[in-house]
């Protein structure tokens, strides 16, 4: 899997390439393929067409009628082959199910559609290789999001700023009731128009979050497990609802727009070819970018890395193959003390220049989570995308101003050289956690080496631990 972002260093660059497509291919050749799936056509696919009865299909899936798929044929590189479009929901859905390694459960896709009225969310029943849509839920509270992020911050791309600055704000407790899109547009303008940054912020979160339970408390039955994906569900104080109905969750990494590819893919495979199903684990679904180093065997220079952290210096770490979505998930990441409000300012403000409301996140041994978090270590905590209660004073640098973090548990079986890491860190400081964040300063997360080497450089400053070897600053 490869994002676009990652190659053009265009930050939410979108559109199709040849150069993801030979990405993903590695070595094989384009007629050696069985099938395409397509999530969305772009309007400057050049090298790909697809179309079916002399119509272009772009932005299908949003326009097909029904919740399912198409069959048509694209050419790519001048090469024909049979073709599947996934409708979108069903393409969310279908990234989360078929690598949740659930049997039966209940599918949610919510984010940010503005057209057709009827398609903002699904409920789909997914039961064995199948997918199959139960219509829509209709949630909008996603567009109100949307809308207020633009107003605070100009582009839908940074809802994650939405999250952050809520935290610093008392929301404006709206009555809540089922919006069209176009009542959901309005207030938002209304909620822009009156109110200042924290309180807008803090209000499009708590409508979300009622947006979220009323389908819990109405659309969710039993114990059945829960998948869920689209772009609300990086949303993770929102999902802590989903985690306190003590159903099993999965949600995967990359919930957006960006595993759709994915989910059309698997929904493919599974669901029309029928082809069986294999069981994944987290380290496998967050680590599926190229590896461009190779397996790291030698540790021993930890200590070395350890000194600097504990000295309150930032660790730049650039491990194995890349992993996917928008969380730095301990493969391209920036590590720090978690106990230094001091680390934490220098990491996220100085060198990445974010802003001082947003926080910073954890990672920690899953075995010790429950003792410094009030989570307990489960696959939501293993992709960054579940909030949790700080119950440790000392871990000031990772402590939102609400008291909550943004926990990740690290195993030894997901990345057991981090794992040691932290087992070093808390023999010397008697917290196994780092602040984690993204090996980024303003662009994508890093992919290559030549792109973490640069980023250090332009840093200045801490140590990089680049696939077993270190460089200083």
């Amino acid at each position: 899997m490869i994002e676009k972002e990652r190659l053009t260093k265009k930050k939410h660059d979108r559109g199709f390439s040849l150069e993801m497509v030979e990405y993903v291919l590695g070595d094989m050749k384009v007629e050696e393929l069985d099938a395409v799936a397509i999530s969305i056509n772009p309007q400057d696919a050049h090298t790909i067409m697809a179309q079916k009865g002399g119509k272009k299909y772009v932005n299908g899936p949003r326009e097909m009628e029904k919740f399912d798929f198409e069959e048509f044929e694209v050419w790519i590189k001048g090469v024909k082959l049979p073709a599947y479009q996934v409708q979108h929901h069903i393409a969310h859905i279908a990234s989360g199910f078929y690598l949740s390694n659930f049997d039966y459960a209940q599918g949610i896709s919510y984010d940010a559609s503005y057209s057709p009225e009827e398609q903002t969310s699904l409920k789909c029943e997914l039961n064995g290789n199948f997918v199959e849509s139960c219509g829509t839920l209709h949630l909008n509270a996603g567009i109100l999001y949307d809308q207020c992020t633009r107003a605070l911050f100009g582009d839908w791309s940074h809802a994650g700023k939405t999250m952050g600055l809520a935290g610093w704000g008392r929301p404006q407790d709206i009555p809540y009731r089922i919006n069209s899109i176009s009542e959901s547009i309005a207030l938002a303008k209304d909620v822009v128009g009156h109110f200042d940054r924290e309180v807008i912020a803090a209000t499009a979160q708590l409508w979300l979050e009622k947006d979220i339970k009323r389908v819990l408390e109405r659309s969710v039955a039993g114990l059945n497990p829960i998948v869920v994906s689209g772009g609300t569900a990086l949303n993770v104080v929102a999902n802590r609802h989903y985690y306190n109905t003590g159903n099993d969750v999965f949600i995967p990494p990359f919930c957006t727009d960006a595993g759709l590819a994915v989910g059309g893919a698997l929904y493919v495979l599974h669901h029309i070819f029928n082809h069986p199903r294999q069981n994944y684990t987290s380290k496998q679904i967050a680590f599926l970018g190229k590896n461009y180093g190779g397996e790291v065997t030698d540790t021993g220079n930890l200590d070395h890395v350890a000194d600097m952290l504990i000295a309150g210096n930032p660790v730049f770490w650039h491990q194995g193959r890349s992993e996917v979505g928008p969380r730095a998930l301990t493969h391209r990441s920036i590590f720090g003390r978690p106990d230094s409000i001091e680390v934490k300012h220098h990491i996220s403000e100085q060198i990445k220049g974010r802003e001082a409301f947003r926080p910073v996140a954890p990672i920690i041994k899953a075995e010790a989570c429950s003792r410094y978090f009030d989570i307990e270590s489960c696959r939501l905590t293993d992709f960054m995308l579940v909030n949790a209660k700080v119950l440790d004073d000392r871990l000031k640098g990772v402590t939102h101003i609400d008291g909550t973090a943004r926990v990740q548990t690290i195993s030894k079986e997901f990345n057991p050289t981090v794992w040691k890491l932290l087992d070093m860190m808390e023999q010397a400081t008697g917290i196994p956690v780092l602040i984690n964040t993204s090996l980024n300063i303003s662009g994508p997360i890093c992919e290559t080496h030549t792109d973490s080497l640069s980023t250090f450089r332009k840093a200045g400053t801490g140590l990089l631990w680049l696939d077993g070897k270190i460089h200083v600053a």
